[in-house]
This record gives structure tokens, C-alpha cells and sequence, in this order.
């Protein structure tokens, strides 16, 4: 199935984690640790899913899920 950012965005945390469970996309490693919004980003990249807006990562490892794109 394929998503919007906006279905993502309102999935729960549980939802997310198991749709990136069948995605290899190296953006999705140690999905079941990522928080919702590392998710929505990892799982947007993974996906190929424009985000409507850009997002500011706080971390080292958000930012390079964001570079992976």
C-alpha cells in the first residue's frame, strides 16, 4: 500500500513500526527504537514520501536519515 505524510503523520507509533518491519530501506534500521517523529522521517525516506514541511532534527542520526533521501 502506498501512504501520504499525512496518513503517516496519523498512525500510531505501533502502526509505523509495523510497516517500516517490512521495509529494508537502510533509513529504517533500529525502527523499533526510533521515536514517532525519527519514524516519519526514516519511513518517508524508505517510501520515497515527500514531507509537507521541512524538519528541523535535533540528533546526528536524524540528520542522516534525512541525507540518505
Amino acid at each position: 500500500m502506498e501512504y501520504t505524510f499525512e496518513q503517516l503523520k496519523h498512525k500510531t507509533v505501533a502502526e509505523l513500526r509495523e510497516i517500516a518491519k517490512g521495509n529494508e530501506h537502510e533509513a529504517l534500521q533500529g525502527y523499533t527504537q526510533l521515536n514517532k517523529e525519527h519514524l516519519l522521517v526514516a519511513l518517508s525516506n524508505a517510501l520515497g514520501i515527500q514531507q509537507h514541511k521541512t524538519r528541523q532534527c535535533r540528533d546526528e542520526q536524524c540528520r542522516q536519515r534525512l541525507l540518505l533521501r
